[in-house]
């Protein structure tokens, strides 16, 4: 999942950039067209001052977008992968070994405990409780 959006992402920051950065078809002038005169150094400096600022916000563009996008891919993988290991439906509540290759275990899944044990070659359960449910008075 995250790789699609990462190339979702990429996809979209690539047209973003080639969209603000393709010129458009260059005319040469024929041998009867005049060159028009250059610019004042004003208007170069102008022009440049311009172009600075026009980078500047789009880097602070592309940094919000960034930003946005790894809170928004946080924000859904909290919840895809919350409910998975999130989840505090089933809790250990005791493990012992038993031998280096046999284990107990107490678990407590919902309003049940169980036993299970486990071995090299299963994982067993060996009993079951049903727990009663304590009212406030």
């Amino acid at each position: 999942m995250r790789k699609k959006w990462f190339t979702l992402f990429f996809l979209c920051l690539c047209a973003l950039i080639s969209a603000e950065e393709s010129p458009t078809p260059a005319t040469t002038p024929s041998q009867e067209e005049a060159l028009p005169p250059l610019p004042s150094s004003e208007a170069l400096t102008q022009s440049y001052e311009g172009s600075f600022i026009r980078v500047i916000a789009s880097i602070a563009g592309l940094i919000l977008l960034v930003i946005a996008t790894f809170w928004m891919l946080k924000r859904l993988g909290r919840g895809h992968f919350g409910k998975i290991s999130g989840g505090k439906t089933i809790q250990i509540i005791e493990r012992r070994a038993l031998s280096q290759k046999t284990i107990l275990y107490v678990i407590e899944m919902g309003n049940k405990r169980i036993l299970l044990s486990e071995s090299q070659l299963e994982v067993r359960a060996l009993s079951s409780i049903e727990l009663l449910e304590e009212t406030e008075n």
